[in-house]
């Protein structure tokens, strides 16, 4: 493993880190910034969901979803602790994980009204972008890698220094 891919490899797992940290915190803080959600966290309003004790006409299913910013933190900090095919498979997993509570926290919450996004929404979006950030840090890395590796098995060296070392 070359410097580059080291530090590629290390700026992946700083952003990883910082997206679990954010999308933890995101569900202790409310999700909006008017109403009754602005009162309680974001995790002890899907409680009540859950539990049936708010008067609204949704599904009580739909309070699984305020657990899936935390759900998808641990399984990018599980990834950074994971090698091998299993990292791609949980990584990838946490990933998806994270981008659908995202798009559910803008698209249904709160409410239908993204301009009402409180502290939490906000920063489990954080935990979103630093999670995709670090995926595509990774991703340009690995896909630099198999250009070097093809292109030295080809044995084509002008082509190589188009490739940046």
């Amino acid at each position: 493993m070359d410097v580059r891919s080291d530090r590629a490899r290390r700026v992946a797992t700083a952003c990883s880190v910082a997206a679990a940290v954010l999308l933890v915190a995101g569900i202790t803080r409310p999700p909006a910034r008017t109403g009754i959600a602005s009162t309680i966290s974001m995790h002890e309003l899907f409680d009540l969901l859950l539990a049936g004790n708010l008067p609204l006409r949704v599904p009580r299913w739909i309070g699984l979803f305020g657990y899936l910013p935390a759900l998808g933190g641990a399984l990018l900090l599980l990834a950074e602790a994971t090698r091998g095919p299993r990292r791609v498979v949980v990584r990838s997993v946490g990933l998806a994980v994270v981008v659908v509570s995202g798009i559910g926290i803008v698209w249904f919450g709160p409410w239908g009204a993204p301009g009402n996004l409180g502290a939490g929404s906000w920063i489990v979006l954080a935990g979103m972008g630093c999670a995709l950030l670090g995926a595509g840090v990774e991703s340009v890395e690995a896909v630099r890698v198999v250009a070097k590796r093809i292109v030295r098995r080809n044995g084509d060296e002008h082509v190589l220094s188009t490739v940046r070392e």
